[in-house]
């Protein structure tokens, strides 16, 4: 499932998480200023000019006029904070990042290539604010795994390195090794005050992306929460069941869905669920099964396959798709076929990315004016307690190869231009990095910014290696940011993390894909109806014996080495 919904696409933004009166405050105060200084021991650095900066104190200003009206903090350093109207653009880098010289970057990457740099007039002016020739590496997000591997190979890699150990677990061997510099000095405790915007990462992030105690990179943060099931809520309303209570609820809304034509058009086109394989994850948490994996009484893991609350989820599937209410293509729908579904109204639900809600809501209305995709919230399967099983946080994080990392001002200059690119979207930095040059990348319709193509164009993931941390704005549906803000409150408070984040099991990544091929075949031939739900002793079975207990092993040590 990809991440590329793009951060502020259809209106939405994405900004600081920290409480901006807090953002505002380091303006306005000496904090900002003395951590800039503080590295100018070192490195005499040159005041960054800003343009449309307006003066801290107005910001502050604003934000404490704001809050409870506009701006509602969300007290949770989980949870982003939300806005129903913008607030003034400060200024959040108080001096020029680089030192002149080149910085390559590698990144994966989910759009087309940017233009080229001298057809650019927002990668000459990026080169201008950072003070680098910066030279990205965009590589397909299909082709990054195998060439992360050719990079540790080489020897030669750029100064700043996409690190996602879920995708490339490759590198989790190479972070062992001593791959990439420990950064754990630079980016806790005092050493963040060097990093204004970095240092609003939240605390749960960083220890999700710490490997084995220490730092290796700066975070690209998400919420923390996982996937969720969009809804047509407004499916629901017809069918007169808004509030669904458990299971059989759950069952009945579907069937109607399916049987009782809510699209309105007189045909038998619709159905209850698309995306099989991951819609199975909202069944499993309806009934309470492990996150991957939980710890009991005694520590030892298990794994979610091995429990009653799988096992009674595959029924409730099986049920599900022997009454027909998966739409027909739903074991072979990818992920961009099931938006596309989900706005023409082919089914009333799918799992997604909370950040894909906004897009799939909007969509939908281009369709139906009328039409209003929520996020559901797990309910009841059986009696049971729901859970939600929550995310890391982060989509990869920034590493500095060790090669680099024995010039510790090469490293601050690196992480100056990571806090660069981790600027709040109410900053005056974070809107050229999202807009980019003014009457070229684009234009303002009814007073707020759009993208020309010439933007598309230009900027595309050119800085995609970072970027601010999560808070909901949404110009064009301003509540919209409030319902954000307590779905994810929400889930949350059902949520159940995985016992083994942040942990490495070399079996996990070297019978990665014979698993892989376990777990579907098992589940499609349950699922369909081919074999019967006995029949999951005989899953658990080839788990174990084909690396489920050799990775139960490996990681209950490394558990250990953590604790």
């Amino acid at each position: 499932m990809s991440d590329k919904t793009p951060l502020s696409n259809n209106g939405q933004n994405m900004y600081s998480r920290r409480r901006f009166i807090q953002v505002a405050a380091s303006v306005t105060t000496t904090g900002a200023l003395l951590a800039a200084c503080s590295q100018g021991e070192d490195t005499k650095l040159t005041k960054a000019k800003v343009d449309k900066a307006v003066p801290g104190e107005q910001v502050t200003a604003t934000v404490n006029a704001a809050k409870g009206k506009t701006y509602f903090p969300s007290g949770d350093p989980r949870i982003p904070d939300a806005y129903t109207a913008p607030l003034p653009p400060y200024q959040s880098v108080q001096y020029v990042p680089g030192r002149g010289g080149t910085v390559r970057s590698v990144c994966m990457s989910f759009l087309p290539l940017p233009a080229p740099k001298d057809q650019n007039k927002y990668w000459q002016e990026l080169n201008k604010r950072l003070n680098v020739d910066w030279q990205p590496s965009l590589i397909p997000a299909t082709s990054y795994p195998d060439k992360v591997g050719t990079l540790l190979a080489s020897g030669d890699m750029p100064e700043l390195f996409l690190v996602d150990t879920s995708s490339s677990p490759a590198v989790i061997p190479a972070l062992q090794q001593g791959a990439f510099t420990d950064l754990t000095e630079y980016l806790s405790g005092d050493g963040l005050k060097d990093y204004p915007n970095i240092s609003r990462i939240a605390p749960n992030v960083w220890k999700n992306i710490s490997f084995e105690g220490k730092i290796y990179g700066v975070p690209r943060p998400r919420a923390l929460i996982g996937v969720t099931m969009l809804w047509r809520n407004d499916w629901a309303k017809k069918a007169g069941m808004e509030h669904i209570q458990n299971g059989e609820d759950f069952f009945k809304v579907l069937q109607y869905f399916t049987k009782n034509d809510p699209d309105g058009n007189k045909k038998a086109d619709t159905w209850g669920l698309g995306y099989i394989y991951g819609t199975a994850s909202y069944i499993f948490q309806m009934f309470g099964a492990p996150n991957g994996w939980r710890q009991d009484s005694s520590g030892k893991l298990v794994n979610s396959v091995e429990t009653e609350e799988f096992k009674a989820g595959m029924g409730y599937l099986h049920r599900l798709y022997a009454a027909g209410l998966f739409h027909p293509d739903s074991f072979t729908q990818t992920i961009t076929q099931a938006k596309n579904g989900l706005i023409a109204g082919k089914f009333g639900g799918y799992v997604d990315g909370y950040v894909g809600w906004w897009g799939e809501r909007s969509g939908v209305r281009k369709v139906d004016p009328n039409g209003d995709i929520t996020v559901l919230l797990p309910v009841s399967g059986n009696g049971n307690t729901p859970v939600h099983h929550m995310g890391t946080g982060h989509y990869g994080f920034a590493a500095i190869p060790s090669q680099y990392g024995g010039d510790r001002e090469k490293v601050k200059e690196l992480l100056r231009i990571m806090d660069y690119l981790t600027a709040p979207i109410f900053s005056s930095e974070n809107d050229f990095l999202k807009y980019g040059v003014d009457g070229v990348d684009n234009k303002t319709t009814d007073g707020k910014k759009v993208l020309t193509d010439t933007g598309q164009k230009d900027i595309g993931e050119l800085v995609y290696i970072g970027n601010s941390v999560p808070a909901f704005y949404n110009s064009e549906e301003p509540d919209f940011a409030l319902m954000e803000q307590k779905a994810v409150s929400d889930l949350i408070k059902m949520g159940v993390s995985n016992a083994v984040t942040g942990l490495y099991s070399p079996t996990a990544t070297k019978q990665g894909a014979k698993m892989s091929q376990i777990y579907n075949d098992h589940f499609l031939r349950i699922v369909k109806g081919l074999d019967p739900l006995s029949s999951i002793e005989q899953w658990r079975n080839d788990w174990k014996k084909n690396g489920g207990d050799q990775m139960r092993k490996e990681y209950e040590e490394a558990l250990s080495k953590k604790s």
